[in-house]
């Protein structure tokens, strides 16, 4: 494994390392520690003195991980917007904001003169039909024995056909308002219709009143699926590189604290934030039936990799001209060796540093735990 040396850095780091929760007090120059080709090598009384402590170096499997802000999200295929494309006034309405609607459950009963003519104009169309059927047949035999004219038998046609269609556009926007076509081709015109729920999910908008006149695409009510909610993270662009469809997220919830939720990585914005330099990280819960609310403030980590190595724990670290060391150590004679090493590119995961790739130095299988600065300023002062 490769070593750094540490330059000395003044009066003012070595007065900042002394204050240091992990130095003990400097020794007299005599118990100083000795600069050899294995490190810094210390006596038995000396590491008694200083206090040092240390535990074995473990083996262990970590990961690394983008930390991120967000919110709880639906993608736009699981809202829906309830409208009519009939200008009418709302008859009836007692749903309420938070409530859970079930696909095709009456949400509405809306009344209005628009209705009424539209059903007026289906009869009309309809009744006529069967007499322009007639005539275009009476046309089509004459026709046959050469007794009219050819004009006369496609005007009868053309009339009869677009008659056809007039009933049958009316017979779609009908079926759109929920009307019972079996009453009203009896003749009798219904005075309100009713507006259905066209998704499962739960009500987070509700502007209907009685009595308001709703224009057409006007929105009476906001449905959502929350079975389909997702955290949507927002992962700068410094870090945006590491993240992948199919990774792993950890979610955390103000509302739920001390419990961590698991989510995949499906979508992954093509665009970043002009603002905010940062791009949206979409990702599915693997738990259902969670009390979400979509809106709601999260924060997550993104699994970017996974790691099998020797581990130290990260308490173990100092700090030096913005690079960051652990002391290393093996037995020598009546004593102990120290080497320092740099793991400031290390990755970190729940408590633990990875150590950089490569042979741990022979014999050294400890990592100093405490007396790590006092460690740090003697190599220092070694230079």
């Amino acid at each position: 494994m490769k070593t750094y040396q540490i330059y000395i850095l003044g009066l003012a780091l070595l007065a900042a390392l002394q204050g240091c929760t992990n130095q003990a007090e400097p020794l007299a120059e005599s118990q100083q520690a000795q600069k050899t080709a294995d490190g810094l090598t210390l006596s038995a009384q000396q590491i008694a003195k200083i206090g040092l402590q240390s535990k074995t170096i473990e083996q262990r499997t970590i990961t690394t991980s983008v930390s991120a802000n967000g919110m709880l999200d639906v993608p736009t295929q699981h809202m829906a917007s309830v409208t009519t494309f009939l200008g009418s006034y709302v008859k009836s309405a007692d749903k309420h904001i938070g409530e859970k609607v079930k696909k095709g459950e009456v949400l509405a009963v809306m009344e209005g003169p628009a209705f009424v003519d539209l059903q007026q104009q289906y009869l009309e169309h309809r009744s006529q039909l069967a007499v322009l059927k007639s005539e275009f047949e009476r046309q089509s035999n004459l026709a046959a024995d050469s007794i009219t004219s050819k004009k006369n038998l496609q005007l009868a046609q053309a009339v009869y056909e677009q008659t056809t269609s007039s009933v049958e556009a009316l017979q779609q926007k009908l079926s759109f308002l929920h009307v019972n076509m079996a009453t009203l081709d009896k003749g009798t015109i219904a005075r309100s219709f009713v507006i259905r729920a066209p998704m499962d999910g739960y009500l987070t908008e509700v502007s209907a009143k009685i009595g308001s006149y709703i224009t057409p695409g006007q929105s009476l009510m906001e449905i959502v699926d929350l079975t389909h909610i997702h955290a949507e993270l927002s992962v700068y662009e410094s870090e945006a590189m590491n993240v992948k469809e199919g990774q792993k997220m950890e979610i955390m919830l103000p509302s739920m604290p001390g419990k961590v939720l698991e989510a995949d990585i499906y979508l992954i914005d093509k665009a970043f934030d002009d603002n905010t330099r940062a791009v949206k990280v979409h990702g599915h819960f693997e738990e259902e039936n969670i009390p979400f609310i979509m809106g709601m403030y999260v924060e997550g980590k993104i699994i970017t990799g996974e790691a099998t190595g020797y581990a130290v724990p990260a308490i173990a670290a100092v700090f030096a001209d913005n690079n960051r060391y652990v002391f290393l150590e093996k037995a020598s004679g009546d004593g102990a060796a120290f080497m320092a090493i740099d793991v400031t590119e290390a990755a970190e995961m729940d408590g633990w540093i990875l150590l950089p790739e490569g042979e741990i130095p022979s014999g050294f299988d400890k990592v100093v735990t405490k007396g790590a600065g006092y460690l740090l300023s003697q190599w220092m002062m070694g230079e």
